[in-house]
This record gives C-alpha cells, structure tokens and sequence, in this order.
C-alpha cells in the first residue's frame, strides 16, 4: 500500500466508515465531519508514514532522524534481506531478529505485521505458529 492509502485507512477506520462507503462518496454530513476532525487531529501528531524504506538499514537510518514510540512494519516478508544464500525462511526469521534488535537498541515498540499461510480449512486462526508464512522464527520474535 502507498503511504496515501494507509493515511485513508487510519482516517476510515477511526472513523468506522466502510472503503466502500468512502469510493462511492455515500457518507453523510455527519461522515464528512468526523473525516476533517480526524484529519486534524492526526496532523498535529508525530505520524510517518514511508513506502519507500525497503531495508532494515534503511529504517535504522530513519530512526536516527525520527525518534518514533512505535514502528510498525507492514508486511515483514518484503523487506530485503541481507543475504539471498539463505533459504527465504532463514532470511525472513533474520529480518525478523533484526526488528526485535530494533526494538532492544532503540527502546521503542515494533510491531511486525506478516502474512499467514493459508491452511486448507480456511481456518485463519492467527494464535499459532503453524500460520505464518516463511518463517516460525516472527511468531517467536
């Protein structure tokens, strides 16, 4: 997702105003309020919303300008691992020992958001860590 559309979400959600409701443009003056308010709201806080970091590098040098409470990574597995040799599970559980570095060297909260695998049931329970994708080791991080 772009950096816009995360910001729409936020605002949507906050808001309890569907994605659908907000394409159609179908909200109501009562919509449209809250939407500003929260709009305002949101500006005067220390928000960073960056689509463009791909590295653990490249989000340690942000969080040498900009001091966060909390990072949230969306979507660990797209980072870009140090190293290819490995097995994509290895790198992935690499990157995930490298956040919770983070989280350790920066004294600040990260969240790692990842993708499930899908079990055959369509069960989607997120509690275990036969349902992540690529790497146990995030569960356990």
């Amino acid at each position: 997702m772009t950096k816009e559309q995360v910001a729409e979400r936020i605002i949507l959600s906050h808001n309890g105003i569907s994605k659908k409701k907000y394409e159609d443009r179908s909200f109501n003056s009562e919509d449209w309020q809250r939407i500003v308010k929260t709009m305002e709201a949101f500006s005067t806080d220390d928000i960073k919303i960056d689509d463009k970091i791909s590295t653990i590098q490249g989000i340690k040098k942000e969080l040498r300008s900009f001091k966060p409470d909390v990072l949230i990574v969306d979507y660990v597995q797209l980072l870009i691992p140090n190293s290819f040799k490995d097995s994509r599970e290895r790198q992935v559980a690499e990157l995930s020992r490298e956040l919770k570095k983070i989280t350790i060297d920066y004294g600040i909260i990260v969240l790692q958001l990842i993708q499930l695998a899908e079990k055959g049931t369509g069960n989607y329970r997120p509690h275990g860590e036969s349902y992540t994708r690529e790497s146990r080791a995030i569960y356990h991080d």
